[in-house]
């Protein structure tokens, strides 16, 4: 028992008086005291509290000019702006996977769909996506004229620094980066839309309501970078490629802007394809990803025939890539081998500024012909 006490000692200052016949042992209270505590606090909190990611301290930089529309730790969501949740979704089972082990797939990559429980590992997640979704849409309502629009998942939600607007540490630096960048561009207002882990479906559905009519009418540069979550839930390279092709398809029908369509960025977290296999049993993500981009490539070129000037492809991926490290991803850039740091955004960025710019270009272009 005196053992079982000391181990709970207070630090070494507080150890020595104890040692001086000063008692000042901390005990630990019992599991079951714990454990009632904890289930009377969720009692007694209502459901919405519960449901609410905890807010970001500070996203938007101190100086950040006009042109930052994102701003976690300014806005508020009120209750009204709240969406309803899914009925039944707290007794939902969240354990099954995405694709089944016959290789069919619980959703189609060109259909809209939003998070369902074989997309969303656990209630909690699926609380903050919805969360996160409707902060989205708040932020596209109170866009006034954005005229570069950077759509996506995790890669491009970390331009708010934010994961699901939680804080996280891979996204250190990043809104800076992308500040800095922006004050050596021409753009005057830019917008994020992006969420964690989603897949092309995802952006699809939330595309009717996170794109309202003043955006949708204005003549924007949209920067769309999504499909690798595809290929990490099971997804095989050519639904991958032709959800990434929808998507762009959708914002170039429903809208009057143009579309950068990224290519996938290498990733070498190969751990995750255990929990793909069955029915993507394969040893590293790098021949899925090349595959699907050899197919994002073709969709894009047939894009292009029927919306001249309006659609161009954004090839990045070489800056990430190394042939020393065995994930073949360089990991000064992408230290968890699937998201770029702040060094690494910094020259992605360096990358899409010169496509976005032509892209615009010819946008004016075609607005001064009239067509």
């Amino acid at each position: 028992k005196q053992g079982m006490e000391r181990s709970n000692l207070l630090p070494d200052k507080q150890a020595a008086g104890n040692q001086e016949g000063n008692p000042t042992v901390w005990r630990q209270p019992p599991r079951s005291a714990v454990c009632i505590a904890v289930a009377t606090c969720c009692l007694l909190l209502p459901p919405a509290v519960l449901a609410r990611p905890r807010q970001l301290k500070r996203v938007r930089p101190a100086d950040a000019p006009d042109w930052w529309t994102n701003d976690a730790a300014g806005m508020k969501l009120a209750h009204s702006a709240r969406s309803t949740m899914p009925p039944g979704y707290l007794a939902w089972d969240y354990t099954p996977k995405l694709c089944n082990p016959n290789g069919t797939c619980n959703e189609a990559t060109d259909l809209p769909s939003p998070r369902t429980r074989f997309s969303t590992p656990g209630r909690r997640q699926m609380q903050d996506w919805w969360y996160t979704h409707d902060w989205f849409v708040a932020a596209a309502r109170r866009a006034t004229d954005p005229d570069l629009i950077l759509i996506g998942d995790s890669i491009t939600e970390s331009y708010v620094g934010s994961s699901m607007l939680r804080s996280s540490y891979r996204c250190d630096g990043v809104p800076e980066a992308l500040l800095d960048w922006t004050k050596s561009s021409p753009w005057r207002e830019g917008l994020v839309l992006a969420i964690s882990g989603d897949q092309t479906q995802h952006l699809l559905w939330r595309f009717t309501e996170e794109f309202p009519a003043q955006l949708r009418a204005r003549r924007a540069v949209v920067n769309l970078h999504i499909g690798t979550n595809n290929l990490g839930a099971g997804h095989l390279p050519s639904d991958t490629a032709r959800g990434v092709r929808a998507c762009a398809a959708w914002l170039l029908h429903s809208t009057n802007s143009s579309v950068l369509v990224n290519l996938l960025l290498p990733r070498g977290d190969n751990h995750r394809l255990k929990g793909i296999c069955p029915p993507r049993c394969f040893q590293a993500f790098a021949p899925a990803i090349s595959r699907a981009n050899e197919l994002i490539t073709q969709h894009v070129r047939e894009l292009s025939r029927q919306f001249s000037g309006r659609v161009a492809l954004a090839s990045c991926g070489h800056l990430f890539s190394s042939s020393t490290t065995p994930s073949n991803v360089n990991k000064r850039l992408m230290p968890d081998s699937l998201h770029p740091n702040e060094a690494g955004h910094r020259l992605l960025l360096s990358c899409l500024g010169p496509q976005l710019l032509a892209l615009r270009r010819r946008t004016a272009r075609t607005v001064v012909d009239g067509h």
